[in-house]
C-alpha cells in the first residue's frame, strides 16, 4: 500500500534513470550519496515515517480508519476477529456433537442406565469416537462440507484483515501522531482534521491537492448514500405483502446484505469497482438492456438464498439461542424491551452520516420513543407478557413526546401532524421502533423470507434502479462516481417545500416547481442534512448555494424573533419551534425561556435593544409569563412521571448494546461545538449565554430541526385552499396550553 520512492539521478546529463522501492524498512535512515560519486540520493528527512503517497484504495482505506477508530485499536480489533472465529467453529462442533455423538435416548430416560446404575453417567450419554463418526450421514458431512469452506474464506478474511489494520495501525501512530491509548479520547473530527494535514504534505489521493471533510465522508458513506437514497425513493423491498397476514414492514441484516451485494459488490452490479460506476449506464438507451441484466442478477441471488435458505435458518436459530439464552434466563422481560429497527435506522439516517453519529442522535431519542409508544397499552399482550402491563402512572401526552422524537431523529411523516394519538401513528412508528422479540423473530426466518422478497417484490423494480442510478450519479474529482443527493446541493436537488424562498427554483414557473419537488428526495432530507454536516463538521468549506440556505435561515430566524410583540403575542414559526424546544427538558427549557422573555419585554421589542424596561409592559410580560408556564414548566408532568421506568430500562444489560455509553471518540462535530450556529445568531453580540446547553451543537440541530419542520407546515399550511372557517380562526390571537392525563397541543405539531 505504501511505497518509498527514491530518484536517482546520474550526473551525467545524457541518462537519466528512476527507480522505485516498495516497502522500504524505516528502522535505518539512508545516507545521502558525496557528491563526487556521480549519484544524488533524494532521501525522506523524517525519521521512523512511512510514506502514504497515492493510495489506490482510498475508500478502503478511510474506512478501515475509520473503524480502526471507533473499534479502539488494533487489540481490540485482533482478540474481536479470533473470537469470532473461535465462535464459529465452536458452534459448528456443538450442533455436530449433538446430533451425532449423544446418546439420546438415554439422555432423557427412555432406557435404563447399563450396568444397573442408579443415575446416567456423563460417559454413558456421549458415544465413542468411532461410533460417533458412523453416525455421520450426508447432511452431517454436507453441512461440514459447507462450514469448512465458510471457514477456509473467514480465516484468508481474517488474515487479510489484520495485514491492512496492521498497516492502519502505522498510520496512525506514525503519519497522524496518535496512539492505540488515546483512541478513545480523541474525537472522529480531530482525527479528519490530521488526516487533511496528512494530504497536504504527502498527497494520499493524486486527484486533488487538498481533502475536504465531505471528500472523506463520500469515500467511507458511497454506498451507504445510495442506500440512504433508494429508501427514501422507496425502491428497496421495505414493505410488502403476505397474503392472509397483512403488511409486513421491515428491512433484515441479510437482506440488505444481498441488496449491497447485488447493487455493489457482486462481479455484475452497476458499479465495477469501488468509485466507478460502469461505463454502460453512460450511453443512453440501453437501460432496458441494463434492466434485464440486473434482473438476472437478482434473480440468481435469489436462487443461491433458496438454496441455501435451510442451513442459513438453522444457523440463525442457533446463533441467537446462544445470545440471548442466558439473557433470557436472567432477565425474562428483555424481549418486552424496543430497539430501533433496520428498517427506521436506514429511514432516520441522513446523508453523510457515520454509524457513530446516528447511534448518538437516536440513542437520545431513545428515552421519549420508549415513553410514547409505552403511552398506548394492549390489554391483550399484557395478559401474555408482564412487561408489557402498562403503568397506572402514565400521563397521556403523545404530541409533546412526538415533538421530542422528532427534534433528535429529524425525520418524520409530515402526515403525522396533530395524530400522534391515533393508533395509525402509532403503529407506523412503531415499524422504527419494535419489540426486542419482533427483532429477533424476523431475522431467524428472514432466510426464509429473503429469496421472496428479492424475486417478487426487489426484481420487478430492476428497472427503476437502473434509471435511478443514471439520473442521481455524478462525478466528482479525486473521490469517483458519488450518489448526487449526498453532495447536498439545495439548488438542484433541495425541495421548495422546505426552503424559505422559492425563487432560486422555479422562476414563476410552475412546471418547472413540479419537476423539482418530483425529484428530490422526500422528507427535507436535503435541507436537514446539510443542516447536520455544517454544524458536526465547521471546517468544511461550503459552497455558495448553501452558504445561502444557512444564513437564509439564521436571518429569517432573527426577523421572527425580533417581531414577536408582547402586547399581542402571535406565535411564528420561531417561538413556536422554541416553546416545542423548550418542552424537551430543563437544559433547553432555559434557553428557550430565555430567548423568548428577552425578545418580549423590552422597549420598542427590538431584541438587541438595551434600553430600560417600561412599566406599561406589566400585564403583558405577566400574560407572557403565563404562556411560559404553561408550555415550558420547569419539569414536565409528562418528563418525570415516566423517567424512572426509562432509565431502568436503559440501565438493564439488555440494552447495553443499544445505548452505548459515549465516550470522547463517539462524539460529534467537535468538542467546543460550532463556531456558528442558531442559537448563536439569535443571541447576537451574547455568544456566551448564562444558561449555555452541554453540548451546543446537539442543542442547535434539534431547534433547526423544529424550526425547519415548522416552515414546512407553515408552507403546506399556506397552499392549502382558503375556507371562511381558515379565515377566521387565523384573526383569532393564538395560544397553546398542555393538559395531562385527557390530551395536550404542541405548537409544533398543531399549528397556530
Amino acid at each position: 500500500m505504501s511505497a518509498t520512492q527514491i530518484n536517482y539521478r546520474s550526473l551525467n546529463e545524457e541518462n537519466t534513470t528512476v527507480i522505485n522501492i516498495h516497502e522500504l524498512e524505516t528502522s535505518y535512515e539512508v545516507e545521502d550519496t558525496p557528491r563526487n560519486s556521480g549519484v544524488l540520493v533524494h532521501t525522506v528527512p523524517e525519521k521512523n515515517k512511512t510514506r502514504w503517497n497515492h493510495i489506490q484504495d482510498l475508500d478502503s482505506f478511510f474506512t478501515k480508519m475509520y473503524q480502526y477508530h471507533q473499534k479502539h485499536g488494533f487489540s481490540v480489533i485482533l482478540v474481536d476477529e479470533i473470537f469470532q472465529l473461535f465462535v464459529f467453529t465452536f458452534v459448528i462442533w456443538l450442533l455436530v456433537f449433538t446430533a451425532n455423538c449423544l446418546n439420546h435416548d438415554m439422555l432423557f430416560g427412555n432406557v435404563p442406565p447399563p450396568n444397573n446404575h442408579s443415575r446416567v453417567a456423563i460417559n454413558d450419554v456421549i458415544y465413542p469416537v468411532d461410533k460417533c463418526l458412523e453416525s455421520f450421514g450426508s447432511m452431517t458431512y454436507l453441512i461440514l462440507i459447507i462450514s469448512a469452506l465458510y471457514f477456509f474464506i473467514r480465516t484468508v478474511k481474517f488474515f487479510y484483515n489484520i495485514t491492512q489494520y496492521w498497516d492502519i495501525k502505522k498510520f496512525y501512530n506514525t503519519a497522524l501522531n496518535i496512539g492505540d491509548s488515546d483512541l478513545d479520547n480523541i474525537t472522529w473530527y480531530e482525527v479528519k482534521k490530521k488526516v487533511r494535514e496528512v494530504q497536504a504534505e504527502q498527497n494520499m489521493c493524486i486527484d486533488k491537492d487538498h481533502l475536504t471533510d465531505l471528500d472523506i465522508y463520500h469515500r467511507i458513506l458511497r454506498f451507504k448514500n445510495y442506500m440512504v437514497a433508494l429508501m427514501n425513493k422507496n425502491l428497496l423491498p421495505a414493505r410488502f405483502n403476505i397474503p392472509l397476514f397483512g403488511e409486513v414492514v421491515g428491512l433484515s441484516r441479510g437482506l440488505l446484505f444481498n441488496i449491497d451485494l447485488i447493487l455493489f459488490r457482486s462481479p455484475g452490479s452497476p458499479f465495477q469497482n469501488n468509485w466507478q460506476l460502469r461505463d454502460d449506464y453512460n450511453i443512453r438507451g440501453n437501460q432496458v438492456d441494463l434492466a434485464k441484466r440486473l434482473s438476472k442478477l437478482i434473480l440468481w441471488v435469489a436462487l443461491a438464498n433458496l438454496i441455501f435458505s435451510p442451513l442459513i435458518f438453522i444457523w440463525q436459530i442457533i446463533y441467537f439461542s446462544f445470545t440471548y439464552a442466558n439473557i433470557l434466563k436472567k432477565e425474562p422481560g428483555a424481549l418486552g424491551m424496543r430497539t430501533w429497527s433496520n428498517y427506521g435506522r436506514l429511514y432516520l439516517r441522513h446523508f453523510n452520516e457515520l454509524d457513530h453519529e446516528l447511534d448518538a442522535r437516536l440513542n437520545r431519542a431513545y428515552e421519549y420513543a420508549d415513553k410514547y409508544l409505552s403511552s398506548f397499552s394492549s390489554p391483550l399482550l399484557a395478559v401474555f407478557a408482564r412487561s408489557l402491563i402498562p403503568d397506572d402512572n402514565l400521563i397521556w401526552c403523545p404530541e409533546q413526546l412526538m415533538t421530542a422524537i422528532l427534534a433528535h431523529v429529524h425525520y418524520l411523516p409530515s402526515s403525522w401532524k396533530n395524530k400522534s394519538h391515533t393508533t395509525l401513528v402509532q403503529k407506523e412508528f412503531g415499524y422504527f421502533f419494535q419489540f426486542k422479540a419482533n427483532y429477533v423473530l424476523y431475522e431467524i426466518f428472514s432466510p426464509l423470507i429473503t429469496p421472496f422478497l428479492l424475486l417478487f417484490v426487489f426484481r420487478p423494480k430492476a428497472l427503476e434502479i437502473v434509471k435511478f442510478f443514471r439520473s442521481f450519479t455524478v462525478f466528482v474529482r479525486g473521490v469517483g462516481n458519488v450518489c448526487s443527493f449526498a453532495q447536498m446541493d439545495v439548488r438542484k436537488y433541495g425541495n421548495p417545500e422546505w426552503q424559505l424562498d422559492n425563487s432560486v427554483f422555479n422562476n414563476n414557473a410552475d412546471d418547472n416547481n413540479e419537476n423539482q419537488i418530483s425529484c428530490c428526495p422526500n422528507n427535507g432530507k436535503i435541507e436537514l442534512s446539510l443542516l447536520r454536516f455544517t454544524l458536526t463538521n465547521p471546517d468544511w468549506q461550503m459552497p455558495s448555494e448553501a452558504i445561502n440556505f444557512v444564513n437564509g435561515i439564521r436571518e429569517n430566524a432573527i426577523a421572527e424573533l425580533s417581531k414577536a410583540k408582547a402586547k399581542d403575542f402571535r406565535l411564528n414559526a420561531l417561538t413556536e419551534s422554541l416553546i416545542s424546544f423548550g418542552t424537551m427538558g430543563d437544559e433547553y427549557s432555559s434557553v428557550a425561556r430565555s430567548l423568548l422573555e428577552r425578545c418580549n419585554i423590552r422597549e420598542n421589542n427590538e431584541c438587541f435593544n438595551e434600553k430600560v424596561y417600561d412599566i406599561n409592559h406589566a400585564q403583558r410580560q405577566d400574560h407572557f409569563e403565563q404562556m411560559l408556564q404553561q408550555n415550558l414548566g420547569e419539569k414536565s408532568q409528562c418528563n418525570e412521571r415516566m423517567r424512572s421506568k426509562s432509565v431502568k430500562a436503559l440501565n438493564s444489560s439488555f440494552g447495553r448494546n443499544d445505548m452505548k455509553k459515549l465516550r470522547t471518540s463517539k462524539l460529534e462535530g467537535r468538542l467546543e461545538g460550532p463556531s456558528q450556529s442558531l442559537l448563536h445568531s439569535l443571541y447576537g453580540p451574547e455568544s456566551l449565554w448564562e444558561h449555555s446547553p452541554s453540548d451546543l451543537t446537539i442543542a442547535d440541530m434539534c431547534l433547526s430541526t423544529l424550526y425547519l419542520h415548522e416552515i414546512h407546515n407553515r408552507k403546506q399550511k399556506s397552499e392549502q385552499p382558503i375556507n371562511a372557517a381558515t379565515i377566521e380562526s387565523t384573526n383569532k390571537p393564538s395560544e397553546t396550553v398542555l393538559t395531562s392525563n385527557v390530551g395536550e397541543t404542541t405548537p409544533l405539531l398543531t399549528g397556530t
